[in-house]
């Protein structure tokens, strides 16, 4: 967060916690910036904060990290059935103009093997799954 006219970039994080209900569940170590579930362990979008609005410009990584709870196997957070894990969403967006830009967590995708995802849960209610809003000046 700048508050001069170059090129800046936002950072924006956000942390969940996954709990395991009805079988044992294998999350990836990755994210993508998409609403299809593409073998991803989440999806995120960018928003503008003033109209909510996805952002489809500009340039947006991300990284998914485990914090706790579920136990590390490979690139995968295994959580077993009544278990959960904490993990936290960086989203790093280069803006295409300036603005004030939130991420949102999309979805959650599972797989109950240690494999591609193949099921995606998205996440409701949206808003508890914002990050806040940052002002990005180009």
């Amino acid at each position: 967060k700048d508050n001069d006219n170059t090129d800046n970039q936002g950072v924006y994080t956000i942390r969940f916690k996954v709990e395991a209900f009805e079988e044992t569940a294998f999350i990836a170590l990755s994210a993508g910036s998409t609403t299809v579930e593409n073998n991803t362990g989440v999806n995120y979008l960018v928003e503008s904060s003033e109209s909510g609005a996805t952002i489809t410009t500009g340039t947006s990584t991300a990284t998914l990290d485990h914090n706790s709870g579920g136990s590390r196997t490979g690139n995968y957070v295994r959580i077993n059935k009544g278990q959960s894990a904490e993990f936290t969403l960086t989203v790093y967006h280069d803006a295409a103009t300036s603005g004030t830009y939130r991420a949102q967590l999309y979805s959650v995708n599972f797989n109950d093997t240690e494999a591609n995802a193949d099921t995606q849960e998205v996440v409701a209610p949206a808003y508890t799954f914002e990050s806040p809003s940052i002002q990005i000046l180009n």
